[in-house]
């Protein structure tokens, strides 16, 4: 019985260890390292919106500019072969 009793208090010394020693919560210094990483990530992120922002609008103008092209090239052999717009729509 007296091995029990010294197993039932390790036990609960553990968990009070666990619980209220070493709580889940962040402590103020974490927490405040925390938001100061988080705030500086944001602000770099926010500076450079544009580099992320100028390949998108590229991508769109090539996407437009290909597909114009490409409309172009077909209008252009269509006259070329002799067939009159006209007919086409037919």
């Amino acid at each position: 019985m007296q091995n029990v009793g010294k197993r039932l208090q390790l036990l609960n010394s553990a968990i009070h260890y666990l619980l209220i020693m070493n709580p889940t919560e962040p402590t103020p210094r974490r927490s405040r390292l925390r938001k100061k990483l988080e705030l500086m990530l944001e602000m770099g992120l926010w500076r450079f919106r544009l580099i992320a922002i100028v390949p998108v609008v590229m991508s769109l103008a090539s996407t437009l500019l290909t597909f114009a092209i490409g409309t172009r090239d077909i209008f252009v052999s269509v006259q070329g072969a002799g067939l009159p717009a006209a007919r086409m729509r037919a």
